[in-house]
Formats: C-alpha cells, structure tokens, sequence
C-alpha cells in the first residue's frame, strides 16, 4: 500500500469533483436528479471563480480515493456568530476501500485550516449516518437551531 498523499483541487478538476458529488449522491441513497451533471458544473465553475470553495483530494499514487470540501459563505453576523462567516462541509466521499484508515479524517482538519486562515470561527454540516461519527470523533455536535426545509 502507497503513502496517502493531499492536494486541493483547482477549477481544472471540477469534472472529477462532479464525478465524485454523483457518486456520493448515489451511494447515500439520494435519487440523482436528471440533468444534475450541467448544474453541478456550473455550481463549482460559479465557487472557483469567487473563491468560495476549498476542495481537496486524497490519492494514493495518482488515484483519487477521496475527497472533501469547505464552501464559504456569509449570513448576517449574530450573537453566536459575530462575523457571519460560515464555513460549511460539504463533499466528503471515499471510496470504500480506503475507509477506516484516517483520510476523511485528514481531510476533513485540513479544511478546518483553511477556514481558520480566512478567519472563520463557524464550521457547519449536514452528516449522513454512516459518516456521523467521523465528525462528532472531530468534535462536532448537534447544533439547538432547527432548520426548516421547502421546496418551492
């Protein structure tokens, strides 16, 4: 077995960043919605060109085995949140071979590090079952705000 090795990613791999969405959609048992592949390519072109995302790769060799981003945003700063920035998770995927070994992990303190360097102190996510652990093992917990969902 190889050294796992981390790079972020630049907008030269948003097809092998949608390539990963699709799969981790699919894998989590979310129905893939017809035409996705366009909007997803627009979505990350749209992050890459205002800097609004961090994406990084895990490979061992030259094979990506996993992947993980940090999107940021800005709300209206609160009293929980001074500044409004938000960093928020998003992305995380590997490949089921390579789990278990620390990667997410990895990747998931690297991009905390990068929201720390652009001097956001909020990190948020939204934890299928199976990768709950992984986030509460790093600290994160169930926040008392509820969020309410409609699609319009």
């Amino acid at each position: 077995m190889q050294e796992i090795t981390f790079r972020i990613a630049t907008a030269k791999e948003i097809p092998m960043i949608c390539e990963f969405r699709v799969t981790q959609l699919a894998r989590g048992g979310t129905v893939v919605v017809e035409g996705i592949d366009e909007e997803l390519v627009r979505f990350y072109k749209e992050c890459f060109a205002q800097d609004m995302i961090c994406q990084i790769f895990a490979y061992e060799n030259e094979k990506a085995v996993a992947t993980g981003a940090v999107l940021f945003y800005s709300y209206p700063p609160s009293h929980v949140n001074k500044t409004g920035k938000i960093a928020y998770v998003s992305n995380m995927f590997t490949d089921p071979e390579y789990r278990n070994r620390g990667i997410a992990t990895q990747i998931l303190k690297l991009l905390e590090d990068e929201a720390r360097k652009r001097g956001i102190t909020t990190a948020k996510l939204g934890a299928t079952p199976m990768g709950k652990a992984v986030y509460e093992h790093a600290g994160y917990k169930e926040d008392a705000l509820y969020t309410l969902v409609k699609t319009l």
